[in-house]
C-alpha cells in the first residue's frame, strides 16, 4: 500500500506543477457556476446510511492527496 500511495503522491506533484494559472481560473469558475446535480442527495446518504459510511480507522494509512 506505501509504494502505490507514493505513486499517487508523486502524480498528483506532477499534476500539479504541469497546471497552469490558466487551467486553475477555468476550474474555479466552472465550479462556481456548475454545482454537482446530485450533490445535496449525495450527501444525505451518509445520513441515511451511516453504517455505510468509512471511518478513520477503517484506513489508518491514507491521506487523500497523499501527504504533505
Amino acid at each position: 500500500m506505501s509504494a502505490l500511495r507514493d505513486r499517487v503522491t508523486e502524480l498528483v506533484a506532477r499534476q500539479r506543477e504541469q497546471q497552469t494559472d490558466a487551467d486553475r481560473q477555468a476550474l474555479q469558475l466552472a465550479y462556481l457556476h456548475q454545482p454537482e446535480p446530485f450533490e445535496a442527495e449525495f450527501s444525505q446518504v451518509a445520513c441515511d446510511h451511516p453504517d455505510k459510511c468509512a471511518h478513520d480507522c477503517d484506513y489508518p494509512d491514507w491521506t487523500p492527496g497523499g501527504a504533505r
